[in-house]
């Protein structure tokens, strides 16, 4: 009986805690979260698989759930849906040697924005997100036992708020791996390394991988592999040496010395100012196949018809490279060591500079492939040169414009005059004197690279200008008129204010409001430009006004306001003002402007306004103390004797929010919240409110005695607070199996010696003045 309830309890388990995502022939994969510019809690999540190539996204599920835990508590935050997004087939060196082993990869991509409500996440030990992929129906060598067990993908990361302020973070991500194999006696290196977007720094290890997982109350909820015998994290697969990875950069290297498929875990780890705040795995399977018979032929690269191993391409320019066709073989092309996606033909279009290879393999067996030697290619830049002019290129008749070539060693240059060619022009330097669009040509020597520019030069005649002015003296603020005698269509003007250019005025006729002497520069259609005569301006200054403000008035009863200005014998005015004195109760409640009033000897008026608020009194009404349970929440009651406020509660522990007349409350511990009432003018009012907070009993409804170090007791918690507890538990027929006055040692599931059978037994808990608690606590196996 004992057994089987240990089955049910098993499968059970299996259920609850390993969610699948449908998915076969796995391979690895890995999990990624990036900040998404600086909105608190934005964060794009990927998660990325790897499986055959043959693999339609519609076998695939179409969304990946991603579960998000407390890494103090493995307490459940949230549950986050990701969608498929795209499929892309990776590509690999030997398809024979690949397909041997079915090794064609595939890379599914699911990723999404979400927002993390920030407020949530504050916990200092961090969190993790964890997601099982299923099921593997590979033999994996160094594993005991591997098919149908999940694929499971972990990340750490900080929390997102730290001391109150935003922490933002983005966690390292891998790179796409080349899907390679490793052949037997050779060695083989790839690089497993991330990227950080934060600069972080980042360490490299190898971690056990994971079969499923559980989440508990506590402890690791990774459940890790069986290795095979003689396999571990130190040897990982047969070689000399054997499978390593450097901590620093992430690149993975062995010489295998036996064939099999073979699967390691890479944990990338971020440190920021020598703390470690996240981590990421990638889980990767490693076939290892034979590969030692003879190679094919090495393959000669040709380029219009000739072996070659340069090529001298100019900017913009394509060229082909070809090696000799034949049946039963395959191709890659590789530029700078990397492989070329899609770039699988006898031929190559190259554009690009670099180092090119091709490498020929055997379609009908799995042998030693053949490289090329390497072409580099090699781009001749055109001369970057500038036609630069010795003055505006626009100019008026009867002057020179001399154009003339950034210099160029070994340079020989051509110059040319609306497309025609001028002769005894064969130097850097051209002067003109005619209208038309010029051209220089500079070829390098040895090189068929050409730079060219061009150059528009026109010589047209000079306009007339003159400035007629109204009148010279003016009070500072006011604005005086300022014309051309006349003006033609297709002109523009700069207007200069003793020698300034003034870039605000642009037209004929303006309007200014500043002292001083006056020019216009006319320029016609043409480019051509005359100065006109000068204008003389006068602005006489104004009252100097001084008027004190007025603070806000926070009671309409309030007495009367002295208001305060300089120079004396100026003009207040506006409502609830006599003489120099503001009457709230006459103005009433209102944002109310007073201005003041000064003319100077020279007849220049100035004048100051100041805004004086007038509010009624705010009189806030909140309770002094509340009690809840812990668990619980309460609207604060707080009463305003004003409508339109704004509010600020702290601390904003425990508040649904910090900004509204009455918050919701579930504070975790006794906490005394304050609030400042403001109105739109800056009178405020305050209050206060405690929170008491009362940790009610926790009682289990079931536990399981089978010694397997979880649930083995019927713990009853927050006893602390309770202690005059008296705890009984009973049979089926009334009788007492288990009494205890107090509850320092939890009942274990005996009586008289002997483990009772599975079911449910009724309780009864004492607790003193917090009451008497009954209920059925169930016994499993």
């Amino acid at each position: 009986m004992r057994s089987f309830w240990l089955k049910v309890f098993i499968a059970l388990g299996a259920l609850l805690y390993s969610p699948v995502v449908q998915a076969t022939h796995m391979y690895g994969g890995d999990l990624s979260m990036t900040a998404v510019g600086q909105q608190p809690g934005l964060y794009r999540l990927t998660v990325v698989f790897f499986t055959r190539d043959g693999m339609s996204p519609d076998q695939a599920k179409a969304d990946a759930k991603l579960e998000v835990y407390s890494k103090r508590s493995n307490k459940l935050m949230e549950v986050i849906p990701i969608p498929q997004r795209e499929r892309i087939v990776l590509p690999y060196s030997n398809p024979t040697c690949s397909d041997a082993w079915k090794k064609g990869l595939a890379m599914f991509r699911y990723y999404d924005t979400h927002r993390f409500d920030v407020s949530r996440y504050t916990d200092p030990e961090g969190y993790y997100i964890i997601i099982g992929w299923g099921a593997r129906v590979y033999t994996i060598t160094n594993l005991a036992n591997s098919i149908g067990l999940l694929d499971v993908l972990y990340l750490e990361f900080p929390p997102l708020s730290q001391n109150g302020a935003l922490f933002n973070n983005s966690s390292p991500v891998f790179r796409s791996p080349v899907s390679d194999f490793a052949c037997v006696g050779k060695p083989y290196k790839a690089s497993f390394g991330a990227v950080d977007a934060d600069g972080d720094r980042l360490r490299y290890s190898f971690v056990t991988p994971a079969k499923h997982y559980r989440i508990r109350p506590a402890g690791d909820p990774l459940i890790p592999v069986d290795w095979a015998p003689g396999y571990s994290l130190t040897n990982l697969m047969p070689g000399r040496p054997t499978l390593t990875i450097n901590p620093t950069t992430g690149e993975v290297s062995v010489t295998p010395t036996a064939l099999g498929m073979y699967l390691f875990t890479v944990q990338c780890e971020e440190y920021r100012n020598g703390r470690r705040i996240g981590l990421t795995r990638r889980d990767f399977l490693l076939p290892v196949v034979d590969c030692r018979r003879p190679a094919v032929p090495v393959p000669v690269v040709t380029n219009r018809g000739q072996p070659t191993t340069t090529v001298q391409l100019c900017d913009g320019q394509s060229d082909t490279l070809r090696t000799e066709p034949g049946s039963g073989w395959s191709y890659q092309w590789l530029r700078n060591n990397q492989l070329i996606s899609g770039a699988t033909k006898p031929f190559l279009v190259i554009q690009n500079p670099g180092e090119y290879r091709v490498v020929r393999s055997n379609t009908r067996e799995c042998v030693s492939d053949a490289t090329s030697a390497i072409i580099r290619v090699q781009t001749g830049e055109s001369p970057k040169i500038d036609l630069v002019p010795d003055a505006d290129p626009v100019q008026c008749e009867g002057r020179t414009v001399t154009l003339q070539v950034t210099p160029t060693p070994t340079a020989q240059y051509e110059w040319k005059r609306d497309g025609q060619p001028l002769a005894n022009t064969s130097t850097r330097q051209l002067t003109v004197r005619e209208s038309g669009q010029y051209a220089v040509f500079v070829r390098t020597a040895g090189s068929g690279c050409i730079g060219k520019d061009t150059l528009t030069v026109r010589f047209n005649p000079k306009p007339t200008a003159t400035l007629l002015v109204d009148k010279n003296d003016y009070c500072e603020g006011d604005t005086a008129y300022l014309r051309l005698a006349d003006s033609t269509a297709g002109q523009t003007w700069q207007w200069f204010r003793d020698g300034q250019l003034q870039p605000g005025l642009t037209s004929a006729a303006v309007f200014v409001q500043a002292g001083g002497t006056y020019q216009v520069n006319v320029t016609n259609r043409y480019g051509c430009s005359t100065l006109s005569n000068p204008g003389t301006l006068t602005f006489w200054p104004l009252p100097a006004v001084r008027f004190d403000s007025v603070p806000p008035v926070c009671d309409v009863a309030a007495g009367p306001v002295r208001l305060q200005a300089e120079p004396t014998g100026g003009v207040f005015s506006g409502v609830g003002v006599d003489g120099a004195v503001f009457h709230p109760n006459r103005a009433g409640v209102g944002i109310h402007p007073v201005t003041y009033t000064v003319v100077s000897d020279r007849g220049c008026e100035a004048r100051q306004t100041r805004i004086v608020p007038v509010s009624r009194q705010i009189e806030l009404h909140l309770a002094p103390v509340v009690r809840i349970d812990r668990y619980d929440s309460i609207a604060l009651p707080l009463v305003s004797s004003v409508d339109v406020l704004t509010y600020q509660w702290t601390p904003p522990t425990g508040l649904s929010r910090t900004d509204v007349l009455s918050p919701i409350a579930s504070p975790d511990s006794t906490t005394t919240y304050e609030v400042t009432a403001s109105d739109g003018v800056g009178c405020q009012a305050f209050a206060s409110i405690r929170v008491e907070v009362v940790t009610p009993l926790h009682i289990p409804t079931a536990f399981s005695p089978n010694a397997d170090g979880v649930n083995d007791v019927w713990e009853i918690r927050n006893l602390d607070r309770f202690p005059q507890l008296e705890v009984s538990v009973f049979d089926r027929w009334g009788h007492v199996i288990f009494w205890s006055n107090g509850y320092k040692t939890p009942w274990d599931g005996f009586h008289r010696g002997e483990i009772v059978p599975p079911g449910l037994y009724p309780y009864v808990i004492r607790a003193g003045d917090a009451g008497t608690f009954r209920g059925q606590v169930t016994v499993l196996y």
